[in-house]
């Protein structure tokens, strides 16, 4: 706003030229007579110029109704000069002025002149053209006004720049505490920033040791994992032999099963030597006294078969015993079989989970690795965020130092 306020009055001040003077003055042609300008004079009163010019309008000369009088008033002037032409009375070297010329600077010009000239009237022209004449008297009022204007315009300056200076006082106030704001908070800043550096080195050496645990447990882990792989190999090696051994116990009930079926045999074999032996006795008796030899052989191959039918009743029962066992074994080395089996799911399932704990470790390993390297660059933001707020600090101390000179030349002003 003041800016426009300035514009404004500097414009106004640049229309102060000489065609703002200019009068509209009679003109003659060279081949006019002094008497017509004798008419012209008289018959216009507030006529005192009158500009010769030619036929483009081109000023040759010009005619003063002072000096014009003046020459006519000596004897046989009226005479002399009433019907000849009226170049001879005009003055062949006029004052002739641009239009777009600034009045304090052909007020300069004219007063340069000598004095027997300061009270002549001058020609305006615009481009060569004539435009218009103007006397002394018309320039001393447009300068009395054009210094009027430059005092009022002087004035109008003064206040403007006397609020300017105020908006400067206030604004460099504004600037002062917002330095000291900005100096504040750059040092509550620094502040935070060194303990922000002190908390990344203590997380700096944090994420190490779990860098270094994560190594160790991915390590422990790869351990268990091959400890647990040789592990279901021996397993799956032992449900092997006891799948193997299972045949052999059912090679075996198939064995005692074939003993059982030899046994009923000889089970019938030895009830067919008791029979046998029976019906010898009975027939040894009938026989009498030459029968007893027979007897004794009958009676021996009764005890005999009494003996082997005991002799087989037991080993029937151990045979029996033996299928039961063997079945029960069957069964029990089936059942750690398939405990075996399941046993050796789940290792596998766990072997799984440590591979993919191992997966996971090196995961983490690595994802530990970048937030190491994000922290440190992090670190590095915060020592170029100290660097910048330590710059900070100088360009505050600078800015104090240019405000206090501010102020100082405008309490000068």
């Amino acid at each position: 706003m003041r800016t426009d306020d300035m514009n404004s009055i500097t414009s106004n001040t640049s229309m102060a030229c000489m065609h703002s003077i200019a009068n509209d003055g009679m003109t003659l042609r060279p081949t006019e007579t002094g008497g017509r300008v004798m008419e012209l004079f008289r018959d216009y009163a507030d006529i005192n110029l009158i500009c010769v010019a030619d036929d483009w309008n081109r000023p040759l000369g010009l005619i003063e109704r002072q000096h014009y009088l003046s020459l006519m008033s000596s004897p046989y002037a009226y005479a002399l000069y009433h019907k000849r032409p009226l170049t001879l009375m005009m003055d062949a070297q006029p004052l002739i002025v641009e239009a777009n010329t600034p009045i304090p600077v052909f007020t300069h010009k004219v007063l340069s002149r000598d004095e027997n000239s300061m009270h002549k009237g001058f020609i305006i022209v615009e481009n060569g053209i004539y435009l218009g004449t103007a006397t002394p008297f018309d320039l001393i009022r447009a300068s009395y006004m054009h210094s009027t204007n430059m005092s009022k315009m002087l004035h109008e300056k003064t206040q403007i720049l006397n609020d300017i200076f105020s908006e400067i006082t206030t604004t460099t106030q504004s600037i002062n505490q917002g330095a000291e704001t900005l100096k504040h908070e750059s040092d509550t800043l620094f502040v935070r920033n060194d303990m922000q550096n002190m908390n990344l080195v203590k997380s700096d050496d944090k994420i190490k040791i779990l860098m270094e645990s994560t190594e160790e447990k991915a390590e422990q882990i790869e351990s268990s994992r091959v400890f647990i792989k040789n592990a279901t190999q021996d397993i799956e090696a032992s449900c092997g032999q006891i799948n193997d051994t299972i045949e052999k116990f059912y090679e075996m009930s198939n064995i005692s099963s074939d003993i059982g079926s030899v046994l009923e045999i000889m089970g019938d074999i030895s009830f067919q030597i008791h029979i046998l032996g029976v019906n010898a006795s009975i027939e040894a008796a009938q026989a009498g006294d030459y029968g007893k030899g027979f007897s004794v052989v009958a009676d021996e191959v009764r005890k005999l078969a009494a003996v082997t039918s005991n002799s087989l009743e037991k080993i029937k029962s151990l045979v029996n015993y033996s299928r039961t066992t063997i079945q029960n074994c069957v069964e029990l080395m089936s059942t750690n079989s398939s405990s075996l089996t399941e046993i050796t799911k789940k290792v596998d399932n766990i072997s799984k989970l440590f591979n993919e704990f191992g997966i996971f470790a090196q995961t983490q390993k690595a994802e530990i690795l970048d937030l190491y390297k994000l922290m440190s660059d992090v670190r590095d933001s915060t020592r170029t965020n100290t660097e910048t707020v330590n710059k900070t600090n100088d360009i505050c101390q600078i800015l104090f130092s240019n405000v206090s000179d501010l102020t100082r030349l405008t309490a000068q002003i």
